[in-house]
This record gives C-alpha cells, sequence and structure tokens, in this order.
C-alpha cells in the first residue's frame, strides 16, 4: 500500500508551473525514509529536466517560525514557490513569507503536503496534498481480508492509492509580472 509518491510530486510542480512559479523550492526530509527519497529525487529529477537549479531545505519540525526557509525568500535568487512535503511546513511557510513581507499567493505560491482541514481556514488557505490515509487502510483491509478469505485474491503486486490535490488560494496564480 502506497502512494505514486513520482507522480504525485510532478503534479504538485506542474501545479505551481502552470500558476506562474519560475523558481520552484522543496521543504523535504532527511532522506531516511522511503517517502522523503523518493519526492526529493523526484524534484531533482524534475528541475534537472529544465536547467533549473534544485533548491531544497530540510523539514525541522521545530522550527515554528520557518526560519529554515530564510535562505530562500531573500535575494535576488529568492524563490517563487515552494512545495513543503512535509506539515506544519505549510504554516512555517506563512510565518517566514510574512516576515519576509512576501505574499501568499501574490508573490510566493505555496502547496503543502497535509492532512489537517484548518489549512482551509489559514490566511490565505493553503493548497494541500492529502495522501489519502482513510482511502490507504481501507484498501489494506480488503486485500487483507481477500487473503484470509481466499474467495477473490489480490493481484499480486502494490496496490497504489492515488493523492489528492485540493487547491486553495496560496497556490491559484501569481499576478503579473512574474518574477524575472
Amino acid at each position: 500500500m502506497d502512494n505514486d509518491h513520482p507522480a504525485t510530486t510532478r503534479e504538485v510542480l506542474g501545479h505551481l508551473t502552470a500558476a506562474g512559479a519560475r523558481r520552484i523550492a522543496l521543504q523535504s526530509g532527511s532522506g531516511a525514509e522511503t517517502y522523503a527519497r523518493v519526492v526529493t529525487a523526484t524534484y531533482e529529477e524534475w528541475c534537472a529536466e529544465r536547467g533549473v537549479p534544485a533548491r531544497a531545505v530540510r523539514f525541522e519540525a521545530a522550527d515554528t517560525e520557518g526560519r529554515t526557509f530564510d535562505e530562500l525568500l531573500t535575494g535576488t535568487e529568492r524563490v517563487d514557490a515552494v512545495y513543503a512535503a512535509y506539515d506544519p511546513g505549510g504554516r512555517q511557510l506563512l510565518a517566514a513569507a510574512r516576515r519576509h513581507g512576501l505574499r501568499v499567493p501574490e508573490d510566493l505560491l505555496l502547496v503543502c503536503a497535509s492532512e489537517d482541514p484548518g489549512y482551509a481556514e489559514t490566511a490565505p488557505p493553503v493548497t494541500t496534498v492529502s495522501l489519502n490515509p482513510e482511502l490507504t487502510a481501507r484498501a489494506a483491509v480488503d486485500r487483507l481480508v481477500a487473503l484470509v478469505e481466499g474467495t477473490h485474491p489480490p493481484t499480486p503486486g502494490p496496490t497504489v492509492v492515488p493523492a489528492a490535490l485540493r487547491v486553495r488560494t496560496s497556490s491559484r496564480g501569481m499576478r503579473p509580472p512574474y518574477l524575472p
């Protein structure tokens, strides 16, 4: 049971690009877990395919002020979008954007992987990627029951549960002109 993390990562990056982003960064994990490795590798491949630099920061759960984003949000090479692959990355980035005087979505686009329904109420509401844990659990139970009962054995191989991109204000589009 798993999600198609490469497809989901590419969907998010494509969404941000279609909304006007040209310099997209990633907030990801340390790489010790499969999710972090796959999301980061897919992001780096996507950047290489387009000839753009990969800009990633490591997720730090205790960084409530979003200080890990500071370097990405300043200077002439500042990013114009971030995919935060971990919750609470969205709130961290909103805090960092406020601190740097950046408006979301006018100056900075944001997507965060999260199951937290509270992102629909943030200012502005944050676009989220749901990995659909309920569907994953249901699929796992159905597969287990089929194995135990033996009446309809499941097809061998992995079961992929689709993720869901919930588009909200934070990634709906930048106001032209876009960053150079």
